[in-house]
């Protein structure tokens, strides 16, 4: 990886040293930090798509140049939002795009609203740093997981906590909410997958550890299934229901770090710490083509509203947009701060947070045109 530094830094920095897993792996071109637990997975897997649908796919392509054709744009910060006394770790916006709800290792929550930059909310019931958040869909609770094994609702109007979904064994690591809000997707360090009422608290469904950390959930927007990233590489889509399915799709060779699904549902995208942009045909479970150009780990992934459009932002400071028909990249917005964190808003907004403590929102200038 070409910055060396950045990442030894980032290590010294974590306050987590029991879960935190370090393998330097050297080669001709590369020197790649895995932090986290985002552990190493084994060599010689050939990528494909396993599991209830029988499926199978060629493996992914090596990532490539940048293809030609694409433009450059600056994104403009609009506001810093400062007050965390510690690294960020989850950053989200509201439906409506007027809130951001951030976790960090100062063991905080906290609602800010974008328009003027001010902390609205700050939660400081969990004992241990916050690693997930999520709004529920009218934006007037927001989800929390943590170090602590518990995943909390808080309101955020009164900032009162409503509820506490306990049953993980370990550091929850992501989160996700159903469009409707009747469910709350939670995922932990050991792998363990629950799916929770979100009104009673009882446990829908809950999905054995595949002992790798959970590092990213997104429900479809139908609700019907879900897709969980993990940090061995494997990629879960989970079809819900009575005749609950499973299927491993395999194209990553490195940590999951988001995930998202198009408006229709019928395809995701996935990305993570091996730079891969990928995306899949969910209707039939294979892997329709990987999206070259992005230059680290990809932080958050998403479609535009009308499913023609995929944006993902990460570690090289780039918030890159792809044809998905295509694979063509058609812009990249540049001039980000070190980032750690990060939230794509579908309405071409951007938070980022790092380990300085700040998070930083920012407009995407227009849907890449040139």
């Amino acid at each position: 990886m070409h910055r060396l530094s950045d990442l030894f830094h980032y290590y010294n920095g974590c306050k987590t040293s029991l879960e935190t897993v370090l393998t330097i792996r050297v080669s001709k071109l590369s020197i790649a930090l895995m932090l986290l637990g985002m552990l190493m997975p084994a060599s010689g897997l050939t990528p494909a798509v396993t599991g209830a649908f029988g499926q199978s796919t060629p493996t992914a392509p090596a990532p490539g140049q940048t293809l030609p054709g694409a433009t450059t744009r600056p994104l403009e910060e609009l506001k810093q939002l400062t007050g965390h006394i510690a690294w960020i770790r989850s950053l989200a916006f509201s439906p409506n795009g007027q809130l951001a709800v951030s976790g960090s290792d100062d063991k905080t929550a906290r609602v800010w609203d974008l328009a003027s930059g001010k902390e609205l909310r700050r939660f400081e019931q969990m004992t241990g740093a916050v690693k997930a958040t999520a709004f529920m869909p009218d934006g007037s609770a927001v989800v929390v997981g943590s170090d602590d094994f518990i995943v909390r609702i808080f309101d955020v109007q009164s900032g009162a906590e409503t509820r506490e979904f306990k049953g993980h064994t370990n550091s929850v690591t992501a989160v996700a909410v159903s469009s409707d809000g009747k469910y709350i997707c939670s995922g932990d360090f050991d792998g363990g997958v629950f799916i929770w009422n979100s009104t009673d608290g009882s446990v829908i469904i809950a999905l054995p550890n595949n002992h790798s950390a959970v590092r990213s959930l997104a429900f479809s927007p139908d609700g019907n299934s879900l897709l969980a990233g993990s940090a061995d590489g494997s990629l879960r889509w989970i079809i819900l229901g009575g005749d609950k399915q499973v299927a491993t799709l395999k194209g990553h060779t490195d940590a999951v770090l988001a995930v998202g699904f198009s408006a229709d549902g019928t395809q995701g995208v996935s990305t993570g710490a091996d730079t891969r942009v990928l995306l899949w045909d969910l209707k039939n479970a294979t892997l329709l083509r990987q999206l070259d150009g992005n230059g680290d780990w990809g932080l958050a992934a998403i479609f535009l509203p009308d499913g023609k459009r995929v944006r993902v932002g990460g570690l090289d400071k780039t918030i890159h947009e792809w044809d998905a028909a295509t694979g063509q990249e058609v812009c990249r917005y540049t001039g980000l701060q070190s980032v750690w964190s990060m939230a794509l808003s579908s309405d071409n907004h951007a938070l980022t947070g790092a380990d300085d403590k700040t998070i930083r929102y920012w407009r995407i200038p227009g849907d890449g045109t040139p």
